[in-house]
């Protein structure tokens, strides 16, 4: 636009010259040079056209709360959001940390339930990773089984009878071990819930149940994607 205006300035410096006073040169030059304008506006404007594309590469993942969730054990009471679960002889049997991380223990064959705050469609993932350490005097049992039910009896599970490495090496430091959504499956007579597969698409609950085991268990986080 720059170089257009001057031009036409140019122009009409010229006019003016050649022209003296003469008023038709001089309305014309000034004719030339609206129309230079203008042109160059409609031609010249720069065409920033920065597309916000929004990658939706991200993968979606749903992970279990366990500060909205409610925590119980089968034999010592539920996890109130404020108040650990203590045995008598004062083993903490459920407790969440400032962090997030759930202490579960091992205890006379106890079991933990996580009740989700609400129904969770978990039919469209594909794995899910459990991040998780143990205490030093953790022995372990004879598995680990992981279940979900979605009510009336319905659920399935993967324990470490389906795979070893799932959740049963577990050490003092914090590891993630992660399983297929395709090797869930009921468990039948191992199952605490019944003899039905869940139905995936409307999870209400997840178990763990160490099968015997003695010592915290600590859980940092359970993820599906």
């Amino acid at each position: 636009m720059k170089k257009i205006s001057i031009l036409a300035a140019l122009a009409l410096g010229a006019a003016l010259i050649f022209s003296g006073c003469d008023t038709d040169a001089v309305t014309e030059a000034i004719s030339e040079l609206t129309d230079s304008t203008t042109e160059d506006t409609t031609t010249d404007e720069t065409t920033d056209e920065t597309t916000d594309e929004t990658t939706e590469e991200e993968e979606t993942t749903y992970s279990v709360d366990f500060t909205n969730s409610t925590i119980k054990d089968a034999y010592c009471g539920t996890y109130d959001g404020t108040n650990d679960v203590v045995a008598d002889d004062g083993t903490i049997i459920i407790s969440v940390d400032s962090d997030g991380v759930l202490t579960m223990a091992g205890y006379c064959w106890d079991k933990t339930y996580i009740t989700l705050a609400d129904a969770v469609d978990l039919s469209s993932y594909t794995k899910v990773t459990i991040t998780a350490k143990v205490a030093e005097d953790y022995e372990a049992g004879d598995a680990v089984i992981f279940e979900l039910t979605s009510g009336d009896e319905a659920a399935s599970g993967v324990s470490t009878w389906t795979d070893s490495t799932f959740f049963g090496d577990l050490t003092t430091d914090y590891a993630s071990f992660s399983i297929g959504m395709d090797q869930f499956s009921n468990l039948g007579d191992n199952s605490v819930y019944g003899s039905t597969a869940a139905d995936m698409s409307a999870i209400t609950e997840i178990c763990i149940n160490p099968r015997g085991a003695t010592g915290n268990i600590y859980i940092k986080s359970i993820i599906f994607e």
